[in-house]
């Protein structure tokens, strides 16, 4: 994990291209639901 967090500090390791859509705290069962029904592979939820 360190040195995956130095890459990413670097700019050696893109961790924003790695996420497919972002969701609020309020879409999570969206967020759940697209993941189940394959439209979202990496999703993150910001609260």
């Amino acid at each position: 994990m360190p040195r995956l967090l130095e890459m990413a500090t670097l700019g050696q390791l893109d961790l924003a291209g790695l996420v497919t859509r972002e969701y609020t705290l309020d879409e999570i069962n969206t967020g759940y639901r697209d993941m189940r029904e394959g439209r979202n592979i990496r999703g993150l939820i910001r609260f």
